[in-house]
């Protein structure tokens, strides 16, 4: 990993296995990884890290961790991961990619994002492979929190037909705004921004937020199908209420829709999300 952050961001790289009280350094850090496995942070370490995003740090972590929004550290990556949704990985999934993962073990649990900011990126590729989420990041003006379910270290590195670890490493450093995902959208030549839909929590249990990114100031209808194709439900979206609304996983005549994965589409886009009862 130190050998791809190196090669990926071209950067110097500190390794240390423990966090150093009442001594300012983190601080002068572009990115922070906190791999902290089974280890529970000690509450003057959950400072430190907390006060190193309040600077306007950039995190990734990952780890066996209660994922508890109330938690001022915790909280900073904006998910909760319910305790009866356990899943194995046996790839990870991210748009236009997918590494081959070594850890087939049923000990994963799936994250739900609490806040608006969090956004799901990476996918349990075992099951469905856009209904259980595995990392998300929390973009906000202060800082960038990448929280991870699946573990670096048993990201196949060599497998046929899959990403590299490297590759990995580029996405994350990427999405935490390390280092240049893509052409800025100030170049003349970069194209338009296009319309995407997120939806929180996912899975959910009632009601669940949908809101329509980059819109067209226009109104906007989301419909809501059902693996067989049937529409649900259809929810307005526009500049009225800031192209966000609530399902409360109702059907069109107000019956609750059995648990499953849905389909969301309107603006060119959609999104798969889970119902759970």
């Amino acid at each position: 990993m130190i050998n791809s952050i190196r090669d990926t961001a071209d950067m110097n790289v500190v390794y240390s296995n423990r966090l150093i009280p009442d001594y300012d350094y983190i601080s002068n850090f572009e990115a922070v990884f906190a791999i902290i496995d089974d280890y529970q942070l000690a509450p003057w370490e959950k400072d430190i890290l907390n006060a190193y995003l309040d600077a306007g740090g950039k995190m990734y972590l990952e780890g066996n961790i209660n994922w508890d929004s109330s938690d001022p550290f915790l909280g900073k990556f904006g998910v909760e991961a319910p305790l009866d949704i356990v899943i194995s990985i046996e790839t990870l999934q991210y748009p236009q990619k997918a590494w081959d993962y070594a850890d087939q073990s049923s000990s994963y649990r799936v994250l739900v994002p609490v806040q608006g900011g969090a956004t799901p990126l990476f996918y349990a590729g075992s099951l469905d492979p856009t209904a259980y989420c595995v990392g998300t990041l929390n973009e906000t003006a202060t800082y960038n929190a990448l929280a991870a379910e699946f573990r670096l270290m048993h990201i196949a590195e060599d497998a046929t037909g899959y990403a590299s670890f490297t590759e990995l490493i580029h996405v994350i450093l990427s999405e935490l705004g390390v280092i240049s995902g893509g052409t800025s959208n100030d170049d003349a030549l970069a194209p338009a921004a296009i319309s995407s839909i997120s939806a929180w929590p996912n899975p959910a249990r009632g009601s669940i937020n949908i809101k329509l990114e980059n819109p067209q100031r226009s109104e906007t209808v989301i419909s809501i199908y059902n693996l067989k194709g049937q529409l649900v439900n259809s929810l307005e979206l526009s500049a009225k209420n800031s192209f966000q609304v609530n399902w409360n996983s109702l059907d069109a005549k107000g019956k609750p829709s059995p648990a499953g994965v849905y389909i969301l589409k309107g603006a060119g886009t959609e999104k798969k999300i889970t119902v759970l009862r």
